[in-house]
């Protein structure tokens, strides 16, 4: 045996709740995905979006020493935290444009620490619009290119 999987089980797979590749067992995928699929290390309560119910759209034009200062990983990291999909970039105007997908609860928390920011950023104002739920956006977060 030595961790050679029974016959049949699939060596990986995804995982039904998170469509992350599969490395071991987890419990969100116990009641959904087929027997034997295995969970990734970033799987998690934090690695995707939770799927809420009604999804909304807001994009944050965020201006002040923003660039250069980690505010695109910030972004990312407090949007895995909250469980919002979507994507930061610089624009060329030195502003950084961050856009985001999710209930209006985890929006509204994401905007509030959108506008706090990083420590060594400093967020001088932050434009906020609706906008359209961008479907390749909804179950995760990335760092785009600039425009």
């Amino acid at each position: 045996m030595g961790g050679t999987p029974a016959p049949g089980t699939p060596k990986f797979g995804r995982c039904a709740a998170r469509k992350c590749i599969l490395t071991r067992p987890h419990a969100h995928s116990q009641s959904r995905a087929a027997p034997g699929l295995i969970q990734s290390r970033a799987c998690g309560r934090r690695a995707a979006p939770a799927v809420p119910s009604e999804l909304h759209a807001k994009r944050f034009y965020v201006s002040g020493i923003v660039q250069g200062v980690g505010f695109r990983f910030f972004a990312r990291r407090q949007a895995t935290l909250l469980g919002v999909g979507g994507y930061a970039r610089n624009l060329a105007d030195g502003r950084v444009e961050v856009y985001a997908v999710g209930s209006a609860e985890q929006l509204q928390s994401f905007g509030a620490a959108i506008a706090r920011g990083p420590n060594v950023a400093s967020v001088e104002r932050v434009e906020t619009q609706d906008a359209e739920v961008l479907e390749q956006y909804r179950d995760w977060f990335s760092i785009e290119p600039g425009a």
